[in-house]
């Protein structure tokens, strides 16, 4: 059974936003911290040509650097890869960067690699909700923007988190 949560999401922050709201709140002591970060980064990156390299520098330093703020904090770490996006829609193509997906692959591979399967769990989210297109399984696409999930995909990446958090520790 879980004790109280302490809900530090903000919608449409970056990992450069978490990690300043993580540098200048106090640390709170929690028995896990769960990590969802990147794409607020990186759907942006069509619109922002010239800031694509550094931007995707910052989200990969980022990650790791929320990760080690978030072990001072917790006990353990789960750290969940970017959600896959949805079909892009019409209006939001001129801006999208027809290589997002590989930048959110690239992301997710750093997100793997920084989990140690001890204190930094891993939630393969994308590996739950891609399609064979690399692209969100349209059944979990939330009907008002292509970048959220609905609630049966958030009831079973919940299942998969709460298999996480109930699993025996070392």
């Amino acid at each position: 059974m879980l004790g109280s949560v302490l809900n530090f999401a903000h919608g449409s922050q970056t990992s450069s936003q978490v990690l300043l709201q993580l540098q200048s709140t106090p640390v709170i002591h929690t028995d896990f911290a769960v990590l969802q970060v990147g794409i607020n980064d990186l759907h942006p990156l069509g619109a922002l040509t010239e800031e694509k390299d550094q931007i995707i520098a910052r989200l990969r330093a980022n990650v790791l650097a929320i990760r080690e703020r978030l072990l001072e904090r917790s006990d353990i770490v789960v750290m969940t890869t970017v959600f896959p996006p949805g079909r892009v829609p019409m209006l939001r193509r001129y801006s999208w960067d027809p290589q997002t997906s590989r930048y959110i692959q690239d992301i997710n591979n750093v997100i793997r690699e920084a989990a140690d399967d001890k204190r930094v769990i891993l939630l393969d989210a994308y590996a739950l909700l891609v399609d064979g297109d690399a692209q969100l399984i349209e059944s979990d696409a939330d009907d008002d923007f292509f970048l959220h999930v609905n609630p049966a995909a958030y009831a079973r990446l919940n299942d998969r988190l709460r298999q996480i958090v109930s699993r025996p520790r070392r």
